[in-house]
């Protein structure tokens, strides 16, 4: 709309800058419909802050190349928002098993081992909040783990204005692809949190372990990554 240039981006490009003009170019129509992110995580400093903090730890580093943080890579560093799947459901766990505990003394030139053995039964409901997964194909993986856990308690509801000045990439990755994996995970935590609390055993023998997964609930958000330009 500034200068008249044609605008080409990746299929996945929801907001971008003119390379001509650099003013800020939406693509709304890659933001609509089933694509429109329930909510986002804005950035919290802008470039000229990111700029200085990064730079301030580059004075704690030695022996680092002038190209490195020179003003055309500074330059470089631009915002941009990821798509990111958020699971959240409820779960109701129960474990049986056999606890053992273990008790080892000397009498004089006796030694003495006790064994105890106790029944244990747990029961237990937990809430999983958004357990998070990158949902771009291209994302570089260490990039997008790297950044995680985020702080969801910044989470607003997606507006477009929140994208003005940064990149912006869409989902090219569905929620079921990630059902079986993040299901999987909420189990082994549910079975993880009922053994801790069973008590301090020697050793836990499981005979049963059932999670029951309720109100499953998938949200779609755009999460702040700050990905280096070249060089850095």
């Amino acid at each position: 709309p500034s200068c008249g240039a044609e605008i080409v981006t990746d299929e996945t490009t929801a907001a971008s800058f003119c390379f001509y003009c650099q003013n800020p170019v939406i693509l709304k129509g890659r933001l609509e419909g089933q694509y429109h992110p329930d909510h986002i995580i804005p950035f919290a400093v802008d470039k000229e802050q990111a700029a200085r903090i990064f730079l301030d730890w580059l004075k704690k580093k030695r022996y680092v190349p002038a190209d490195f943080y020179g003003s055309e890579q500074i330059e470089k560093m631009t915002g941009v928002y990821f798509p990111y799947w958020m699971y959240s459901c409820q779960i109701e766990g129960s474990l049986e098993g056999e606890g053992t505990r273990i008790r080892t003394w000397r009498t004089g030139d006796v030694q003495y081992t006790e064994t105890q053995k106790y029944d244990i039964s747990r029961k237990g409901r937990m809430s999983v909040d958004r357990v998070t997964r990158n949902a771009l194909k291209k994302a570089d993986k260490k990039l997008v783990e790297g950044v995680m856990p985020f702080d969801t308690r910044n989470m607003k509801e997606f507006s477009m204005g929140f994208l003005s000045g940064f990149f912006a990439e869409k989902r090219d990755m569905e929620e079921k692809e990630f059902s079986l994996d993040v299901e999987k995970e909420v189990r082994e935590f549910a079975a993880d949190a009922l053994r801790s609390s069973a008590g301090d055993y020697s050793s836990i023998s499981v005979r049963r372990n059932e999670a029951r997964i309720e109100n499953p609930k998938w949200e779609y958000a755009l999460l702040p990554v700050c990905p280096p330009g070249p060089g850095f």
